[in-house]
């Protein structure tokens, strides 16, 4: 899984620059941003969190975000300490204020935050911290499928609705998909995210089921999807394709996705192959 402490760290340094894509794609589809304790209020999922901070930012001309403190708090627990020093519009006053924000983590995206106001931080980061304890009570003792076998699974459930936000969300910034059969490549999130609408915008119906995933083990996941589509313009006909494709993983976040132009046999034995050399 990612560094928690520098994810976040990387998600309000983008906040200060006013990138709010990247501030947000830390943070999972059905996030829960919990400001009630600050009377700011909840939002529920990433795109509403990330109109809020449109709307925040909109209301300064100047804005800093200092994240004083970050710990992990393991088992999927975060607390953090953060300072604003802003300027509202047409003010030449600043606000100062410092809040703690506890939030929780799954397969490496943020799932719930909660906000509190500077006089409750201490109390806030004891309760942070009994919850990782409970936490890790609780998972000690559940089985566990393969991490990275269920974020492949996420991925391909998100492209099948054609939710390119949750897909890229499980990237990392300077990812490579690799189109062997296209021979090209598309380097970062924003050259994938283009080919990808190319691709999904040829087809008026379009699905992918995996048939099969496999982690193959130090970072190297293999699957197996059949892609269904009806193209543009074509009424009548639908195409079906089963097609092999192989993931690498670093920390969390895909950081490579090639589809092989051989077969399935072929391409299963290569992945193997890559597996194994990076042990």
């Amino acid at each position: 899984m990612p560094d928690l402490v520098d994810a976040f760290r990387r998600s309000v340094e983008a906040f200060n620059r006013r990138d709010l894509d990247m501030t947000a794609s830390i943070y999972a589809p059905d996030v829960v941003w919990d400001g009630t304790e600050m009377g700011i209020g909840r939002f529920d999922g990433r795109a509403a969190f990330r109109a809020f901070l449109e709307d925040w930012l909109a209301a300064y001309d100047e804005v800093k975000v200092d994240a004083e403190e970050v710990l992990d708090l393991g088992n999927g627990v975060a607390f953090a300490i953060l300072h604003q020093n802003a300027r509202l519009i047409a003010s030449e006053g600043y606000i100062n204020q410092r809040d703690g924000w506890a939030f929780l983590w799954e397969h490496g995206l943020i799932v719930q935050v909660t906000v509190y106001p500077e006089r409750d931080i201490d109390k806030a980061h004891a309760a942070a911290e009994r919850i990782a304890e409970s936490r890790e009570q609780a998972m000690s003792q559940e089985p566990r499928t393969s991490d990275l076998v269920e974020l492949t699974h996420r991925q391909f459930e998100a492209g099948s609705r054609g939710d390119l936000d949750a897909v890229l969300s499980l990237c990392a910034p300077d990812a490579v998909w690799e189109a062997a059969s296209l021979g090209t490549s598309f380097e970062g999130v924003a050259a994938i995210r283009g080919f990808l609408e190319d691709w999904l915008g040829a087809y008026e119906e379009f699905g992918m089921e995996p048939e099969e995933i496999l982690d193959l083990g130090n970072g190297v996941v293999f699957a197996v999807i059949r892609l269904t589509g009806r193209p543009a313009g074509s009424p009548d006909s639908a195409l079906m394709r089963r097609r092999p494709l192989v993931f690498i993983w670093v920390e969390g976040l895909v950081a490579q996705v090639t589809a092989p132009s051989s077969d399935i046999v072929e391409a299963r034995a290569a992945a193997e192959r890559l597996a194994e050399s990076k042990g």
